[in-house]
């Protein structure tokens, strides 16, 4: 079944989109900035009535640079609060245009701290900066492996897990298929794998490629779970749901639970950004819908 998400927890929110660019807030933060997705729709606000803190002048990421329209950017935490805890995370603009944050990461952690036990151990790799690793850690007390190519992505985890005062993540600047396999060989088991694998990237000497390498990624996941153990696998690529389907006829002891197609909610208006599915076990008894 499919469920639709709207990928936005207080304090995010999408305030304008369309032409393709977008006007976020992150707390106390607006940020106005391209977004690829968004190119095919008409404004649905006046931009030029949002008053920004920092604008991307480029017309697509990685091609541009910052504009601070404001004076007072010290604080570059948000305050979160997912299950009745509250946790903080940080933003860093960066050259390429990125905030630190992908918004759809918000939803893919809650719905993980709905379902994930009490000091679960947890597998995140592709994991970006940690939002999903450090939800997990201070909602579920959670033992948590967090796994990215990025040095800056493995560098603001970091950031974000002493901020929020934890111990339990431990970092890996490591290829992600890579420590899966690694993992699976030392009968390391999982309550939780987060997974948002890129169509492409690459580690060192090493690609990964989404068509090639994502039915190896799920067969693995399948040896790391736990019995009751889920699977968050997230994808954003066209074809996406096709490489899946194949991907699990290798892997015949995950089945997908559910299906939510992520949205970032402005007013009535919908930005998609991307669909989690939910794999699990044949002993896996989780009550859907997860995603609520």
């Amino acid at each position: 079944m499919v469920h639709p998400v709207p990928a936005t927890v207080e304090p995010y929110q999408l305030l304008a989109f369309g032409e393709g660019r977008k006007i976020e807030r992150f707390g106390s933060w607006i940020i106005d900035r391209p977004e690829p997705v968004a190119t095919t729709f008409a404004s649905s606000r006046p931009f030029d009535s949002i008053q920004c803190s920092a604008r991307y002048t480029g017309s697509k990421i990685g091609a541009g640079a910052w504009d601070f329209q404001s004076k007072d950017l010290s604080n570059n935490t948000v305050d979160f609060c997912l299950d009745g805890r509250e946790l903080k995370f940080e933003l860093h603009l960066s050259d390429s245009g990125q905030v630190g944050l992908f918004p759809e990461h918000i939803a893919v952690a809650k719905a993980a701290s709905a379902v994930v036990p009490m000091n679960a151990n947890v597998l995140n790799v592709f994991g970006y900066t940690g939002f999903a690793s450090t939800a997990l850690a201070v909602t579920k007390q959670a033992a948590v492996i967090h796994v990215d190519a990025s040095s800056s992505a493995i560098a603001q985890c970091q950031r974000n897990a002493n901020i929020n005062g934890l111990q339990g993540i431990t970092t890996r600047k490591d290829d992600a298929l890579a420590v899966l396999k690694r993992l699976a060989r030392k009968g390391t088991r999982f309550d939780c794998i987060i997974a948002d694998p890129p169509a492409f990237g690459r580690f060192k000497n090493k690609t990964w490629k989404l068509e090639r390498d994502l039915h190896e990624l799920v067969s693995v996941c399948s040896e790391l779970l736990t019995p009751d153990g889920v699977v968050f696998l997230s994808g954003h690529s066209t074809g996406f749901e096709h490489h899946l389907e194949r991907a699990l006829l290798v892997a015949p002891q995950l089945r997908c639970i559910e299906q939510a197609e992520l949205f970032l909610m402005c007013g009535n208006d919908k930005l998609h950004k991307g669909t989690c599915f939910v794999l699990g076990g044949p002993s896996c008894h989780i009550q859907t819908p997860i995603f609520a």
